[in-house]
Parts: structure tokens; C-alpha cells; sequence
């Protein structure tokens, strides 16, 4: 089974407070799906976990508090990525290709996810990295299908409909996905 986890399954990994802490833990920890997140994951997730961390909202385990105390401000972030892309065996989906976008006499190079996006703005009514997360996991669904997108965004979770229509793929929260996996009764 393969799975796009959003942002914020990641984000409550390390959040003790948040609603999703606990199933967001037995999801990553999982090592039976295949677990993926796309380049724009990984950019959002290591944003909002510094901003948190900055803000006291969040701890990290003493093992990585002692190794961010060795390291320079700008390496912790490629270290944090490192670290959970190996932990929890996650796959990573790449940006796909630049195509040319002709606007006015000028051509100018648009990576194939923002085109996506810039096209299914007007449908989904969501906000600009929601679509470029919708855009990124519609992409991968037509080469290699993706049985579900684990999201806690009210805003996905919400317009669940809209979401199957423009990407194939069904919306599933953290608790709900935990249910269907029987790891939650």
C-alpha cells in the first residue's frame, strides 16, 4: 500500500499536544507501507519544525538536542531531513520536469507541479502549497498509484471530494487510516 503523508503527519510526530500525535506515530513507524512525501514535504516540515522548536512548542529527543549542539545553525535542517527520511523509510518524489510556459512573447520555464497547481486553483479553492501538494500527489497517481493521502488539514479533509476528483486519491485522516490498518479499534 502506498501512502502521501502531508506535512503535518510529520510536524505531530514531534508534538506531543497535537491531535494527531499518537497516530501519526503508529503511521511512521509502520514498516509495512510505503510511506511518501515529496520534496515540498520536506521543505514545509523542516519550516514549521524549527519555527516550533524556536518557540518551545515542540522537543526534540536528547539524542538530537546533543547532536544539534555539535553542529553549525545551517546544517541541523539537512541532518533533521536525513535523519527522518531513514527512520521512517520514507520515499521521496522529486520534482518531475521544467516545461515551457509561453506568457505574453516570453517563454519561461515552470516546474510541471506548479502548472498543476496554477490549474487546479480555481477548482479546489485551497491554498497555494495545499495545491501544490495535490498537484505533486495527482502527478505520481497516474505513474504509480497512490492508495491514499493521510492528511490532518482540516482544509483537505473538508473538501475530501474535491480533493478524489482532481488527484484519484482518497483522503484519509490519521485516525482514520490507523482504523482501516486495524491499528486502532
Amino acid at each position: 500500500m502506498r501512502v502521501y503523508l502531508d506535512t503535518n503527519i510529520l510536524v505531530a510526530y514531534f508534538k506531543p499536544g497535537d491531535p494527531y500525535y499518537s497516530d501519526s506515530r503508529t503511521i511512521l513507524e509502520k514498516t509495512d507501507i510505503d510511506k511518501i512525501v515529496s520534496f515540498l514535504t520536506l521543505t514545509e516540515f523542516l519550516s514549521v519544525i524549527f519555527r516550533l522548536y524556536r518557540n518551545s512548542q515542540i522537543e526534540f529527543t536528547p539524542k538530537i538536542r546533543e547532536i544539534f549542539s555539535q553542529l553549525p545553525l545551517k546544517s541541523r535542517a539537512v541532518i533533521l531531513l536525513k535523519y527522518i527520511v531513514r527512520k521512517f523509510n520514507l520515499n521521496i518524489l522529486g520534482a518531475k520536469e521544467l516545461l515551457n510556459f509561453r506568457i505574453n512573447s516570453e517563454n519561461i520555464l515552470f516546474p510541471l507541479e506548479f502548472l498543476k497547481a496554477i490549474n487546479m486553483a480555481g477548482e479546489t479553492g485551497l491554498r497555494t502549497l495545499d495545491n501544490l501538494h495535490l498537484a505533486i500527489v495527482a502527478l505520481e497517481n497516474k505513474v504509480s498509484k497512490i492508495d491514499y493521502f493521510i492528511t490532518g488539514d482540516r482544509d483537505f479533509i473538508n473538501k475530501r471530494q474535491i480533493v478524489f476528483r482532481v488527484t484519484g486519491v482518497p483522503v484519509l485522516t490519521p485516525s482514520e487510516f490507523a482504523h482501516l490498518l486495524g491499528l486502532k479499534h
